[in-house]
Order: C-alpha cells, then sequence, then structure tokens
C-alpha cells in the first residue's frame, strides 16, 4: 500500500516565492485597482457639485441683478408717490387756464369754470355763465 506522502509531489521554495510574489502582486493590483476605482469616483462628485455651483451661482447673480432692478423701480415708485402726494391739488389754477384757452377757443368768455366748496379735495370745478351777454344776446 502507497503512502499519501508519497503521492504528494514536492514543490520547490523557489516556486513557492514566485506563487507568493505573483499572489503578493495580485493583491497589490487589487488594492491599487479599488484605489483608483474609488478616486474617480470622489472626482465624479466633485465635478458634480462643481456644475452644480456654477448653476446656482449663475442663478443667483441673475437674481441679485434682478433683485437690484426691482429696488431701483422701488425707489423710483416711491419716489413717484412723493411727487404725486406732494402736488398741490388746488383746481384753481387748472380752471383759471381752461378758462384761458376757452377764451381763446370760443373769442368770448360767457362760460367759465371756477373751484367749488364741494368735495375740494376731489378737485371738482362747477361752470359758472358770466354776466357778459353772449354774441347771440348782443344782435337782439
Amino acid at each position: 500500500m502507497t503512502s499519501v506522502v508519497d503521492e504528494v509531489s514536492t514543490v520547490s521554495l523557489d516556486e513557492v516565492r514566485k506563487l507568493i510574489s505573483r499572489l503578493n502582486s495580485f493583491v497589490g493590483d487589487i488594492s491599487s485597482n479599488r484605489l483608483a476605482a474609488a478616486e474617480r469616483v470622489e472626482l465624479a462628485r466633485v465635478a458634480a457639485i462643481a456644475d452644480d455651483y456654477e448653476v446656482a451661482s449663475s442663478e443667483a447673480e441673475t437674481k441679485t441683478a434682478r433683485m437690484k432692478a426691482l429696488a431701483r423701480e422701488r425707489e423710483e415708485l416711491v419716489a413717484s408717490v412723493a411727487r404725486l402726494e406732494a402736488v398741490d391739488l388746488d383746481p384753481g389754477p387748472m380752471a383759471d387756464r381752461l378758462n384761458g384757452d376757452l377764451w381763446q377757443l370760443l373769442g368770448r368768455d360767457d362760460l367759465r369754470f371756477k373751484p367749488s366748496n364741494w368735495l375740494p379735495w376731489q378737485g371738482h370745478v362747477t361752470t359758472d355763465p358770466s354776466s357778459v351777454p353772449s354774441a347771440n344776446e348782443h344782435c337782439k
């Protein structure tokens, strides 16, 4: 009967060292490949974040410019409202101007505008026929 030891062939120490060297090289390649893959994933994430930042930065600049434009428009509107509120709402000067325009247009002043005391804050004007007779009455 043959023993198990007889069936096992012997391996030289150089072959074992070569095998260990190949194994170490294979494990090293796996480790370096794993690190390279992790670095590529990290770079892809950083690139995606950089792209998102550029988009957000562009949007922020656009919205900041819009906000400044709206702020300028608001200031202009506030100034316009202040100017309009400061205008004297006395209808007297406008009534006098209308009277002058009517006199030039009609050649007579039998129809006159005058400010009324009724609701003066609304600037109403009433008409008041003058005491001067019209051209038709002069012909009679």
